[in-house]
């Protein structure tokens, strides 16, 4: 796995998920800048990063097979790139050593925001939630 800029990596084992809340995964941030990895209804993976001062998103959306989710653990990586060769910074999910799905835009080199991080719940802000 070619490690990006911040890479953050774990063993995910999925079940379906057809309807209910968002299970966060990770996040920090949120305020106005933020990053969030989260398991939406119906089996979605959705990576978002907003930044430039609150005015950009960048989401990564891998709807995940019903092969991974009956498949046991998986090995997960998100990453956040401060320049993917093109002046723009780029957010990618990562499954299995595999790079599933990647978003770039203007997002500006702060990943992470002026809230609270977390691992597994999120903290009072959710980056890329639209409520900002």
């Amino acid at each position: 796995m070619d490690l990006l800029d911040a890479t953050f990596t774990t063993v995910i084992e999925f079940s379906e998920k057809l309807d209910g809340e968002r299970e966060v995964i990770w996040e920090s941030g949120g305020g106005t800048i933020g990053f969030s990895f989260v398991y939406e209804a119906p089996n979605l993976l959705v990576l978002r990063a907003s930044g430039n001062g609150g005015l950009a998103l960048a989401t990564a959306t891998f709807p995940l097979p019903s092969a991974v989710i009956e498949s046991g653990a998986h090995d997960v990586a998100w990453t956040f790139d401060v320049d993917n060769g093109k002046g723009l910074q780029a957010i990618s999910i990562i499954i299995d050593d595999f790079r599933v799905v990647t978003d770039a835009t203007q997002l500006q080199a702060d990943w992470s925001g002026t809230n609270a991080a977390s691992f597994g719940a999120a903290s009072s802000s959710l980056a890329g939630t639209g409520t900002n």
